[in-house]
């Protein structure tokens, strides 16, 4: 048998191949079909994106419009000479004088009919009075404004486009209005117990640690971090007070909730509800005046007015160009006084002499008030004694040096100021005092000029009373009890000596330091905190505070710049730090001390995407 294989063709009949034909015209115009389908449905898809990218690009370009008008009102405001002093009318011919943004790649910010799509409005007039949003959510009294920002953004070749509008607010405040203002990095990181009631704001980071506890709303424009080598166990950890006034901590269950966290920013706002802000949430630098600006320079003398360096307007911001009197102990021992208009009155004043109690080592023991630990005199001519330049010195251990002050007696200098100009004294706003010392040796690093506050138990001029130098200030004794009256020290560090002291218990750099008594100070503090990387940085002490005795601050303090004369370290004198209760004096939420600057900013307060037709576009 043949293996060979056998293939027989089979031929369709017509109506078979017809029946063929057809099937396969079908399946071809199916496949058709699909693929036109797809396509179709991968053009529009096309479509859509374009679309979608076109409005993105659209809402990014409004956007920019909007930072760009906020970049410019924000020139406006910040400009001393326009706001807030000019009245709406004038300000929004100001800001419609600010041409729109420049175009953003195919997107011009004009709207479909071709009007320009950009306005500056002025949405309020300035209003001076409470402030109940304030910065980091604390009611405080200032002047605010509202204005609003308003961009739109068209593809002229799409016609798509996008209007958004931003509302933001202008705010001015005294200085005063915080328990702690920090005019760049600043770190609060106390040894012992820290309580600080009132609002805190820093214009750079922010680190805190250790037993540091804030009651009220804390806010910086940069970070707020947590220092780990300060805080933790046998440390203690940073707490912050919520809405409903619960200490919140910054530490919990192993997890640290700082501006290192990537949820910081939603994690602030669960746990301390809005009263801990950050950069991170928008918070602005809140800057003040040109003289202010550049630090210490403030407390310093005034220029000669043919210096090449001399500036009118900085000049009239200093305390000294505004004090009322000004006092110069020159290193002869002559006292030099002049006015507000330069005329010298030093023959309106004199030496007080104190009664002396007894003495220690040759040292005099002056007698003082139990109470508040004013001193008694022996002789002092009334209206016209409110200095003592005839002080042996002390040794301020922390310096390593003998200081050489001018004592200034407040009871005596609100009498004498009375006596000067009348009941009311210069009035509201224009008390304020300036004393300096040239150096008392005229050696360099020799002995440290300075000037020390006594008797201030009360103050009682309208209006309040500044006391300003360009030296290092000692604060002794009771302060301020009645706080009826802002009262301001500013100088280039403060020193805080209790109502115990004595010259004589640090003649010479004892090696055990006199034991403080508690003591309390009711003031503003404007000084060189050092960075406060403890509060001892700021509030300074000669003594040992480690009996009990209790050191408590109400009031507020101003950390401006790094001392320039006193840079000694706190961690190289050896005292033990002393518990320290910081308030914050609720009177300066509507009372300032004469002479204090405003500090202002603007806030962004939030955006809507709106319509060309809702604007009149």
């Amino acid at each position: 048998m043949s293996n060979d294989m056998v293939v027989t063709a089979r031929s369709f009949s017509a109506g078979e191949s017809a029946n063929v034909l057809i099937a396969v015209l079908i399946v071809l115009l199916a496949c058709s079909a699909i693929v036109a389908a797809y396509l179709s449905l991968s053009a529009n898809d096309a479509r859509l994106t374009r679309i979608v990218a076109d409005e993105e690009g659209a809402f990014s370009a409004a956007e920019s419009g909007l930072d760009y008008g906020f970049v410019k009102l924000k020139s406006v405001l910040m400009d001393r000479r326009t706001w807030p002093g000019t009245d709406s009318n004038c300000l929004q011919k100001v800001l419609d004088a600010i041409p729109p943004p420049p175009s953003v790649s195919t997107y011009a910010h004009s709207a479909p009919s071709g009007s320009v799509a950009f306005r500056l409005r002025v949405e309020s007039e300035a209003m001076n009075g409470p402030i109940t949003n304030g910065p980091g959510g604390a009611c405080v009294e200032g002047v605010s404004q509202y204005f609003s920002i308003t961009c739109g953004a068209l593809n002229p070749r799409t016609g798509i486009g996008c209007v958004l509008k931003r509302w933001v607010r202008a705010v001015e405040l005294p200085l005063i209005r915080f328990a702690i203002f920090g005019s760049d990095d600043t770190a609060i990181v106390p040894a012992n117990a820290l309580e600080v009631h009132g609002p805190v704001h820093v214009n750079g980071d922010l680190l805190v640690g250790g037993p540091a506890v804030f009651h009220d709303p804390v806010s910086a424009s940069g970070r707020i971090l947590l220092s780990r080598e300060m805080s933790g166990e046998g440390r203690g950890v940073p707490r912050f007070g919520n809405a409903a006034g619960e200490l919140v901590p910054m530490v919990e269950d192993g997890t640290v909730y700082d501006s290192d966290n990537e949820s910081w920013t939603g994690d602030a706002l669960r746990r301390w509800n809005g009263r801990v802000l950050s950069g991170e949430h928008g918070v602005q630098k809140w800057l003040p005046p040109a003289a202010w600006a550049g630090g210490r320079e403030v407390i310093e003398r005034l220029r000669a007015t043919n210096s090449p360096s001399c500036s009118a307007q900085k000049e009239a911001e200093k305390f000294a160009g505004r004090a009322v009197l000004r006092f110069c102990i020159l290193t002869n021992g002559t006292v030099r006084a002049q006015d507000a208009a330069g005329k010298d009155v030093s023959a309106r004043f004199s030496n007080v002499v104190l009664k002396i109690a007894g003495e220690t080592n040759g040292w005099p023991i002056f007698a003082k008030e139990e109470e508040t630990g004013a001193y008694r005199f022996e002789s002092a001519v009334p209206g016209m004694s409110v200095y003592d330049i005839g002080s042996k010195g002390f040794f301020d251990v922390r310096e390593g040096t003998m200081a050489l002050p001018v004592d200034v007696y407040i009871d005596e200098l609100q009498a004498a100021m009375t006596n000067l100009y009348g009941p009311a004294a210069a009035g509201p706003g224009s008390n304020i005092v300036y004393f300096t010392r040239d150096d008392p040796d005229g050696i360099s690093n020799g002995v440290l000029p300075c000037v020390r506050i006594r008797n201030a138990a009360r103050v009682f001029l309208p209006g309040g009373l500044t006391v300003a130098s360009d030296l290092p200030v000692y604060i002794e004794g009771d302060v301020n009890l009645g706080m009826t009256e802002p009262f301001l020290v500013a100088g280039d560090s403060a020193t805080f000596l209790s109502k115990a002291w004595q010259d004589a218990f640090a003649a010479d750099g004892h090696a055990t330091p006199a034991r403080a008594q508690s003591t309390t100070y009711n003031l503003a503090v404007m000084a060189g905190g050092g960075g406060m990387a403890s509060p001892l940085n700021g509030l300074r002490i000669l003594e040992d505070w480690s009996s009990g005795a209790e050191l408590t601050f109400n009031g507020s303090f101003i950390d401006m710049w790094r001392p320039a004369l006193t840079t000694g370290r706190w961690d190289t004198v050896g005292l033990a730090a002393p518990a320290i209760t910081w308030r914050f004096d609720r009177n300066y939420t509507v009372k300032a001390p004469p002479g204090v600057a405003r500090v202002r900013g603007v806030e962004e307060l939030r955006w809507e995407r709106t319509t060309w037709a809702r604007e009149g576009w």
